[in-house]
């Protein structure tokens, strides 16, 4: 998808930058849309890269399209959480047996890829679900007590203010 927006951008602004140079001579117009061709080049060329993730008998591999890719011990894996939707899809969390984040991959996973990949690793899958959604008897021991102790701490009440109390 990626590298035909970019394609198509690119190719636009090729064309109209010939269009207005020849009409209209070398103004700002002209280089707006040599703009326009290079946000479209580079459009094509980072977003057609792909992310991944792999899985070999040692590790648990996230290579995202730009930047550093993450690596952790295939043995570390506790389970796989879907974290937020916003506008790309889902995003998901490969967590350890505390519930920490080990890997967190970008957006362009399908939830069912995803599942299958946890059932590889034969780890949880906790499919339709995010942290806010995840009942407290699926998180792992000392998640929970962190949880509990932030909800009892939430629920207390408030101590009296008297610093902008008038007499």
């Amino acid at each position: 998808m990626w590298l035909v927006l970019g394609c198509s951008l690119a190719g636009f602004g090729v064309w109209f930058t010939i269009e207005v140079y020849l009409t209209q001579g070398l103004t700002l117009l002209t280089l707006g849309y040599v703009v326009l061709t290079a946000f479209g080049l580079g459009t094509a060329i980072v977003g057609s890269r792909s992310s991944w993730v792999r899985v070999d008998d040692q590790t648990v591999s996230y290579k995202p399209a730009v930047g550093r890719p993450r690596v952790a011990p295939r043995s570390s894996i506790g389970s796989i959480l879907p974290k937020g939707g916003g506008r790309g899809g889902p995003t998901f969390a490969f967590l350890d047996q505390a519930g920490k984040t080990l890997i967190r991959t970008g957006i362009g996973f399908d939830s069912k890829d995803v599942a299958r990949v946890a059932d590889y690793l034969g780890v949880k899958f906790m499919s339709g679900r995010t942290l806010d959604t995840v009942p407290l008897d699926d998180l792992p021991p000392d998640v929970r007590a962190k949880v509990t102790q932030a909800l009892a701490e939430k629920q207390a009440p408030p101590e009296s203010d008297t610093r902008n109390k008038i007499d």
